[in-house]
C-alpha cells in the first residue's frame, strides 16, 4: 500500500518526510523505528531514508507539500491553480493544445508524477499521452494532485 501525505506548511521537507514515514509505519509497517530515529539523506536530489527499501517522492506548490511512500517506485506532484497563459504554455511544451486550468493542470502535473517516479526528464513526459498513466485526485478546489503508484494509497491531509 502507498500513503500519500499532505501538509500545510511544515517547517521543512526533512520534517514532512519525516512525519508521512511514521504514519506509513503505524499503519502498514508496525514496530519499525520511530520517525525520530530515521535519516534521511538525498542521493541525486530524491530523498531517501536509511534502512527503508521503498520509495519516496516530494511535492509543493505555495504552502501544500505533498509526499508519496510506496515499496515501489511513486511520483508525486501538486500544484495550485494560477492564472496563466494555459494555450501558449500547451503549444511549446505538450503534443497538443490545452487552454482550459483543469485540464492543462491534470496533464502537467501527471507529467512530473511520472517523471519523477520514472526518474526521466519532465520534457519527455510532458510530451506522452498521459490519460491512463499517473492518477488524478480532484478533492480540493484550485489545486490538482496527480501521483504514479502501482498501489492504491490511503490520502490523509493536515492542515
Amino acid at each position: 500500500m502507498a500513503l500519500i501525505y499532505l501538509k500545510v506548511n511544515p517547517s521543512n521537507t526533512d520534517e514532512l518526510i519525516s512525519d508521512a514515514y511514521s504514519l506509513y509505519n503505524d499503519l502498514f509497517n508496525p514496530g519499525d523505528k520511530p520517525a525520530s530515529s530515521i535519516k534521511i539523506f538525498r542521493e541525486g536530489g530524491k530523498p531517501e531514508i536509511e534502512g527503508f527499501q521503498g520509495y519516496i517522492s516530494v511535492s509543493h506548490s505555495n504552502n501544500i507539500y505533498a509526499c508519496i511512500i510506496d515499496d515501489s517506485p511513486v511520483g508525486i506532484d501538486v500544484e495550485i491553480h494560477r492564472d496563466l497563459d494555459f494555450t501558449k504554455i500547451s503549444k511549446r511544451f505538450f503534443p497538443q493544445i490545452i487552454s482550459n486550468s483543469l485540464d492543462f493542470y491534470k496533464h502537467w502535473c501527471r507529467a512530473e508524477a511520472i517523471a519523477k517516479s520514472r526518474n526521466i526528464p519532465l520534457i519527455y513526459t510532458l510530451n506522452m499521452n498521459l490519460e491512463k498513466e499517473a492518477k488524478v485526485i480532484d478533492v480540493f478546489e484550485n489545486m490538482t494532485i496527480c501521483y504514479e503508484s502501482c498501489s492504491i494509497p490511503i490520502l490523509y491531509y493536515k492542515p
